[in-house]
């Protein structure tokens, strides 16, 4: 019986890391949309892997639970690489929140009970949470006490009201979730890491770069000057689920080619500063606003 790796989000980035890490494993595919599983199933078959398509609805706490239960019935779990989630551009607010924010913490505590020595858990989450926002201390407060029940009081009462908010929110809440998580995890013998990927290539990324210069503007400002792959995520995933990654747990790794740093308030060497959010922002490649706080940014492309 061969050790499990369980994907969900069948997307550029969930087919690259199937691909690089498929071979000698056995696959569980999960995705929302029935059509994009059988077009994954069915390429990926073809190429001799060992794939079982899932539908799951990461909002629902049974479909998780289903998804545990079909991948434990095939082997020991190996690996759950959670990339399931939304944009601002593609939901509102409650729905980018109950997708990203809330279905992680349902992967987080379902999967948990079905880890085992060596599973290694990997949430996807952005660059976006690193970039202060106002409404973080609220969400770490929540965060705090590691409860679903505690998520769902954060998201009736939070005053959000733009959905590029809530992306933003829920993948800076995705970290500290796997920081709060990762002892849980741990003493199964299991290690938890997210990754918060930046600007990476997809049809979406293209299609605002092909309507706006702002991103390339920013990625040429950045230390690497190139869009992302899905195969540079991929290949960071292979060697954290590694044993070479074996002491590295309850981080999180930003893969964003030093754009983030351009992002961040301006460094004075004493104390933190608080974020400035009145500069015209630019647009990531999801949807969401980004504002340059860097103080050797040229302000026109701020």
């Amino acid at each position: 019986m061969r050790d499990v790796i369980v994907i969900t989000g069948i997307g550029g980035m969930g087919m690259a890391i199937a691909r690089r890490l498929g071979t000698g494993h056995s696959l569980v595919l999960a995705d929302q949309s029935l059509e994009r599983l059988k077009e994954a199933v069915d390429t990926l078959q073809a190429a001799g892997y060992d794939v079982t398509p899932k539908q799951v609805d990461v909002s629902s706490s049974s479909s998780i639970h289903e998804l545990a239960e079909t991948a434990n019935n095939l082997g020991r779990i190996r690996a759950v690489i959670h990339t399931a989630g939304v944009s601002g551009a593609q939901a509102d607010v409650r729905k980018v929140l109950e997708i990203n924010l809330l279905g992680t913490a349902m992967m987080l505590h379902t999967f948990e009970s079905y880890a085992t020595q060596g599973t290694v858990g990997v949430m996807i989450a952005s660059m976006a949470g690193h970039i202060p926002l106002p409404g973080m201390e609220e969400l770490q407060s929540a965060l705090a006490k590691n409860s679903v029940g505690a998520i769902w009081n954060y998201m009736r009462n939070a005053k959000i009201t733009e959905s590029s908010h809530a992306y933003s929110l829920s993948k800076y809440g995705n970290i500290m979730q796997v920081r709060l998580n990762a002892s849980h995890w741990a003493q199964k013998g299991a290690r938890l890491i997210s990754i918060s990927p930046g600007v990476i290539a997809s049809p979406m990324a293209a299609t605002e770069q092909a309507e706006s210069n702002e991103i390339e503007q920013l990625l040429q400002e950045s230390p690497i000057k190139r869009i992302g792959t899905p195969e540079d995520i991929a290949a960071a995933i292979e060697f954290l689920i590694s044993p070479s990654a074996s002491f590295i747990t309850g981080t999180d790794l930003l893969i964003d080619g030093g754009v983030s740093f351009l992002l961040q308030p301006p460094f004075t060497g004493s104390v933190p500063i608080e974020p400035t959010l009145n500069h015209r922002p630019l647009r990531s490649s999801m949807g969401n606003p980004i504002t340059c706080h860097h103080e050797n940014k040229k302000r026109e492309h701020c």
